[in-house]
């Protein structure tokens, strides 16, 4: 079971706009919604795939249902720790001009202070039957930046792989808890590290002195169009991006992480999970608006990703 952790959940609106001008008129071509957050697309992904997988985190109690029932048609299970409040809407903006998406996105509801004991307590169920679980995205006001981290050390004692798929604080605290996977994008490994790296090489030296050699077995950096880097202790690919027709880059990265996972569970060796996610990615950006990797489009990009070593 691949079980998921979304603390910050919405729903995610995209537009379709040609050529989007500020502080004008701007008339929408087309127009998506569906709930969302970095958890659940991993979790619509791997479903997709044919995988088993369960959604958890925090839901809102005035408009639960519209999370709920989506998940319920999808045949994904669910079991959300629900507190006062409503899901946030995120605004995307698809200008097919540029073939470019601004990101609108709103903070979430804050939650009650004696939230945690009984959220911690559903995860934690949740870890029982999981053999991997996904911590990802942002946290609404009320809960603290350690949660990730705390998080880990309970689910880490029932031999659960943990995926870290999050940024800022929450990415900082929760590394020294070693969780067995994270997925920063190259801009997140920039913050963390305070300086940019200027190849593939130089960037494969610091996942491994930063993180590899520091007890976190599996590190999957995304480069956006430019492809991705996995490394291991003993190994490290790179995979350059396939050319598509991007039709949004929602839960791009969500796909990914579902992708390497799916091939975690399936036993592929390290060059294949790269291959895989990068599949997964792509299939997704090749989807309208807040469409995700289906297992056609899977299967057939997963045959054209092309892999080459990086020497460590």
């Amino acid at each position: 079971m691949f079980s998921t952790v979304t603390l910050n959940p919405c729903i995610d609106k995209t537009v379709t706009i040609n050529g989007f001008q500020k502080g004008k008129l701007n008339r929408i071509i087309d127009s998506k919604s569906q709930p969302a957050g970095k958890g659940i697309n991993a979790s619509i992904v791997y479903n997709n795939l044919g995988g088993d997988t369960f959604c958890t985190g925090i839901n809102y109690l005035s408009n639960r249902n519209v999370l709920e029932d989506f998940l319920n048609e999808k045949n994904i299970k669910n079991d959300f720790y629900t507190v006062p409040g409503e899901l946030r809407t995120n605004l995307k903006v698809f200008d097919t001009e540029k073939n470019e998406i601004t990101e609108i996105n709103a903070g979430g509801y804050k939650v009650p202070i004696d939230y945690e004991v009984n959220l911690l307590n559903k995860i934690v169920k949740a870890a029982e039957t999981s053999n991997t679980m996904l911590l990802g995205g942002s946290v609404p006001k009320g809960v603290r930046k350690d949660i990730y981290a705390k998080i880990i050390h309970l689910v880490k004692q029932m031999n659960t792989k943990v995926v870290l798929d999050a940024d800022g604080d929450l990415f900082k605290n929760a590394v020294n808890s070693k969780p067995y996977m994270i997925k920063p994008n190259a801009y997140e490994l920039e913050l963390y590290t305070g300086k940019k790296q200027t190849c593939h090489k130089d960037m494969v030296n610091v996942v491994r002195r930063e993180f590899v050699q520091n007890g976190i077995s599996l590190v999957c950096v995304s480069l956006g169009a430019d492809g991705a880097i996995i490394v291991d202790e003993n190994k490290a690919f790179y995979a350059s991006g396939l050319k598509v027709q991007v039709k949004g880059t929602v839960g791009a990265g969500d796909s990914m992480v579902a992708g390497i996972v799916y091939g975690m569970n399936k036993g592929m060796q390290l060059k294949d999970l790269l291959r895989s996610g990068v599949a997964c990615a792509t299939s997704s950006i090749a989807k309208e608006g807040t469409e995700l990797c289906d297992n056609a489009g899977y299967q057939e990009y997963f045959k054209l990703v092309k892999i080459r070593e990086i020497a460590i």
